[in-house]
């Protein structure tokens, strides 16, 4: 009942109310017709009553037979009576409208004069009354009316309600429905307007109140209220975030020209002096040692050499897809892995954006190096109106969910890396594959979310 919609619910709380109303209306119809049918009924039987008696007292005082049964029969032709049964004093009977008589209603007692009673036949429940004729001695009728009439009646009066009651339910239903949906309509807007900004993240329209009646301003202004400051928090996260950015490129950068300037010129002093031993040394076993050293030293200052330029950011003077291009090269002339690029995506909107495409394309192919086995990677990089797709596919041995989990648990956490950049521009992540790749990683992000904010300091005020 609680997922249910407004409109739904107040047409069950209408069709709930009605139902018993309409309930105790055809019960209290019911019983009341019936009460007063069974009224009128016994009215017609004492009123047949009264006119024998007074027919036929003096038939029975002279014991014409004859005239009894002929004013007994008339009565009778009333479709109404059951049986008209007249006795004399002794109660013996003088006429009937039976050919037999049934042994219940052959005699009677004292306890039964003036009284209704009802019986059950086959034809149907009779309801008669015995009395004395003309509160003197000579004699009593006894007149049985058939009830049938009360039940046809009142089931006639009771369909009849039934069906008007229907028509108005449904009448009543009906605007209910339309009156429900006009309450609901200003709730289901507003509902699909606050998903959609919680969903789409577009802060930039407020709700307008003239479209809502008076009833519904407040809530309007309370979402009006909501989305003024979701926007804030979005320029503020967005500002922090590329303080973030810069900051991280800006240590990366440090850290390349470190490990290029220091590093890297440290090894590679280390590397001429060890050459010079080489040279020097006539000692064949201490020579081969000194060469071994001077592998490890040149494979270390190789090693350094890769880890500086891809910590280096993309070159400000070229197009992002040259970038990658350019990357690519060399990573297939490094690691003989054949990459595929296909891209029409250019860059430049949100630099900070095309860094976040480079460092994923950079772990992407890191991961596919350490841990696939791949020999063919394909990667695409599209723009349309709507978004910007980046999909990285290859045959390795593909990333299941267990050994995305073994490696969260080695401490290999490439793949939560990139999971964060694709949520740090609300982008959506996907890992699948087909017929042709074991490991398909896919990121999309809406374009109208990469537009850059103005670095305003004074935007945490």
């Amino acid at each position: 009942m609680a997922k249910l919609k407004i409109k739904n619910k107040i047409i069950i709380f209408f069709v709930v109310i009605y139902t018993i109303y309409l309930g105790v209306i055809l019960a209290y119809t019911y019983v009341n017709n019936k009460d007063i049918l069974e009224s009128a009924l016994k009215d017609r039987i004492t009123q047949t009553y009264y006119q024998l008696s007074g027919n036929i007292s003096e038939n029975i005082k002279t014991e014409n037979t004859y005239e009894i049964h002929q004013k007994i029969h008339s009565a009778a032709l009333n479709n109404e009576v059951a049986y008209i049964i007249v006795f004399d004093n002794e109660k013996n009977i003088l006429g009937k409208t039976l050919k037999e008589i049934p042994q219940k209603i052959a005699t009677f007692n004292d306890e039964q004069l003036n009284n209704f009673k009802k019986y059950d036949s086959s034809r149907g429940e009779i309801l008669e009354y015995v009395s004395p004729i003309d509160d003197v001695n000579i004699g009593y009728i006894r007149v049985g009316f058939y009830t049938k009439n009360i039940y046809i009646k009142t089931y006639s009066q009771f369909l009849r309600i039934l069906i008007l009651n229907m028509l108005v339910f449904v009448m009543l239903l009906v605007i209910a429905y339309y009156v429900s949906k006009l309450i609901e309509r200003p709730v289901q807007d507003l509902t699909s307007v606050t998903d959609e900004i919680i969903r789409e993240g577009d802060y930039r329209t407020k709700i307008e109140k003239e479209n809502y009646s008076r009833d519904f301003h407040v809530l309007v202004s309370s979402i009006n209220e909501m989305v003024e400051n979701n926007k804030k928090n979005k320029k503020l996260n967005n500002y922090l975030l590329n303080k973030i950015f810069r900051i991280q490129e800006e240590e990366k950068k440090m850290l390349s020209r470190e490990l290029h300037d220091e590093v890297s010129q440290s090894l590679a002093s280390l590397l001429f002096l060890i050459s010079n031993l080489v040279d020097k040394e006539s000692d064949q076993k201490k020579k081969d040692r000194l060469l071994l050293i001077q592998s490890e030293i040149e494979n270390s200052l190789s090693n350094i050499r890769n880890i500086a330029v891809n910590l280096r950011p993309p070159s400000a003077e070229l197009s992002l897809g040259e970038v990658i291009s350019k990357y690519i090269e060399d990573y297939k002339n490094l690691y003989g892995i054949d990459v595929e690029l296909y891209t029409n995506y250019e860059g430049g909107k949100n630099n900070n954006f095309d860094i976040t495409l480079y460092r994923i394309i950079q772990e992407s192919l890191s991961n596919i190096k350490r841990h696939s086995g791949a020999t063919e990677v394909q990667i695409k990089l599209y723009e349309n109106t709507d978004y910007i797709i980046l999909t990285i596919a290859d045959n390795g041995i593909g990333l299941t969910k267990e050994r995305v989990e073994l490696a969260k648990k080695q401490g290999r956490l490439g793949i939560y890396g990139i999971q964060e950049r694709i949520f740090d521009f609300s982008g959506e992540f996907k890992l699948f594959k087909n017929d042709k790749y074991s490991t398909i990683l896919m990121c999309r992000f809406k374009t109208e979310m990469l537009k850059e904010e103005k670095n305003d300091e004074n935007i945490i005020n």
